[in-house]
């Protein structure tokens, strides 16, 4: 919903909600009030749901791509949404793909067809327990938190109830979901090593060794160490029979040193949790322009994490331009413990409406069968 029809929405909220109850039984919708919060993505929502209230009394049966009449419900669909701005339906389309995070054409192909086929009281539905989601996050002038929303795959800081500072993430992908969590950043870390977790030694290092007796060495030039003890001495992957190492067997400590292709990039944040993960750079930027980015093996890689990094400069006096410029060009592993650490979420929240007033609704990346683990041995690991 864009700029023009806020104003309408605040004007006709109550009346529209208040008619929520004349519903069919078949569409009925759930009773709702301004939600008591200061967040402003959980307002935001309050304003849209009259759209999605008044457009559930509408039929809307589930129409095929066949149809003849496929523009002209189309069309009319768009329009109870309020997409319709300029009589365009190429741009309505387009921009409906884009708020139910699909492929931008402005053509209706099965995946815009099936979102089209999604009832109005069904969203309705969605925004309201999103709504209700959101709000438990106040954006007040005490408010101070990273949040990590993975089904829209972005990161947003709230500073003082302002949002400061936003950026593009990569998450777990279905096969390796990134647990939801409630936590502290405490630690930023320049020049990271890595220490492969087991899972991914499990299902990646050792079935790759297995296959390819240079994996180790083509994966970010991994070394392999005698144990998980800090002063472990390096021994020779030859000297370890793959073909009967398993995960139970294997207790070497693989670890990728700090460079410019270590799947952690330059900087990491560590924060406490069970699930052994963190968020950190990465040196594949490319994937930051796909729209799917659930990629990863449950950690989060940051679009721009320097500016996170920049954030903390005000708190702490071991972290200025000029040392943390000298922190990345030693090479060697630098931890900086924040003196105030910063509050993050981690969070699966599927629906939001954004600034300009659009609602957008992210697909369910976690309810999707897991990607085959024998395609996933090509793409990145961490």
């Amino acid at each position: 919903m864009k700029h023009p029809f806020k104003l309408f929405f605040t004007c006709v909220s109550a009346l529209l909600l208040a008619s929520c109850s004349h519903v069919p039984s078949s569409t009925a919708l759930p009773s709702t009030s301004t939600p008591n919060t200061t967040n402003k993505i959980a307002l935001r929502i309050y304003q849209v749901l009259p759209v999605y209230a008044k457009a559930a009394k509408m039929p809307w049966e589930p129409i095929q791509k066949n149809n003849i009449q496929l523009a002209s419900i189309t069309r009319e669909r768009l329009t109870a949404l309020g997409m319709m701005r300029d009589d365009s339906l190429r741009a309505a389309i387009h921009e409906f793909q884009v708020d139910n995070g699909l492929k931008a054409t402005g053509v209706v192909n099965q995946d815009t067809l099936n979102a089209l086929n999604i009832p109005p009281a069904e969203r309705y539905r969605e925004l309201v327990q999103s709504m209700d989601q959101w709000a438990k996050y106040p954006e007040d002038e005490n408010s101070r938190y990273v949040q990590v929303n993975i089904p829209n795959y972005s990161m947003r800081l709230i500073s003082h109830g302002v949002d400061v500072l936003q950026m593009k993430v990569i998450v777990g992908r279905p096969s390796r979901p990134t647990p939801l969590l409630n936590s502290k950043i405490t630690t930023v870390v320049f020049n990271p090593t890595w220490t492969v977790p087991k899972t991914i030694l499990a299902k990646d290092v050792i079935p790759g060794m297995q296959i390819n007796p240079n994996y180790m060495k083509e994966h970010y030039d991994m070394h392999i160490y005698s144990s998980w003890e800090k002063n472990a001495t390096e021994i020779n992957p030859t000297s370890i029979d793959w073909k009967t190492a398993t995960v139970n067997n294997f207790n070497y400590r693989v670890m990728a040193p700090a460079s410019d292709t270590n799947p952690l990039g330059r900087v990491k944040f560590i924060f406490d949790n069970d699930h052994d993960v963190y968020m950190h750079d990465t040196p594949e930027k490319s994937l930051f322009a796909m729209s799917n980015r659930a990629r990863s093996s449950g950690c989060i890689r940051l679009e721009n994490p320097m500016a996170l990094v920049e954030y903390f400069y005000v708190d702490n006096n071991d972290l200025t331009p000029d040392l943390v410029n000298q922190y990345l060009s030693t090479r060697e592993t630098k931890y900086i413990q924040l003196r105030n650490p910063m509050p993050v979420y981690i969070t699966y929240i599927p629906a939001w409406v954004d600034a300009q007033g659009n609602a957008h609704f992210a697909e369910d990346v976690y309810a999707k069968k897991a990607i085959d683990e024998s395609k996933e041995m090509k793409k990145t690991i961490a």
